[in-house]
């Protein structure tokens, strides 16, 4: 869990507190199993195309296992628990999305976060999906301004 140092400092203990526990400050909101796995694809395949650019001629950072374009950085790592993974959006927007998380076999955990250019966080969130229990997936947090 060493990429969880990545994200801004107001947000690394919320997110080991859930990556250790699965227990978020927000109530839980419960997805069902279509849901749940509609939302696993989505961020594994986003993963994944994500690991793939590495190195290749869209990669402007050639470190292995870092992957940056104009728009957006990412770091991944594999590790015992799983697939490590960092992302930030990067830009002059006036807000950025980062990102912390785990892909396993047992199912993806992440922490999604919006903040201002200065790191400062305008909102959290947690996602639980679990791969063969559908039904024991959920979202914890509040999202508030994400752009539709």
């Amino acid at each position: 869990m060493d990429m969880i140092k990545r994200l801004p400092l107001n947000m690394q203990k919320t997110t080991r507190h859930f990556m250790e526990t699965g227990e978020f400050r927000d109530p839980k909101t419960n997805l069902d199993s279509e849901t749940s796995d509609r939302v696993l694809l989505s961020y594994d395949l986003n993963v994944i195309k994500g690991c793939r650019q590495d190195n290749t001629e869209v990669d402007l950072n050639q470190a292995l296992g870092v992957v940056e374009t104009k728009t957006s950085r990412m770091e991944y790592r594999d590790t015992d628990a799983g697939l490590e993974f960092f992302t930030e959006s990067l830009g002059e927007a006036p807000f950025k999305l980062v990102s912390y998380g785990v892909s396993a076999l047992k199912g993806m955990d992440f922490v999604v976060g919006m903040t201002d250019q200065s790191g400062n966080v305008l909102s959290e969130g947690a996602v639980h999906l679990n791969r063969l229990y559908g039904d024991e997936s959920f979202f914890a947090g509040d999202l508030k301004g994400l752009p539709e």
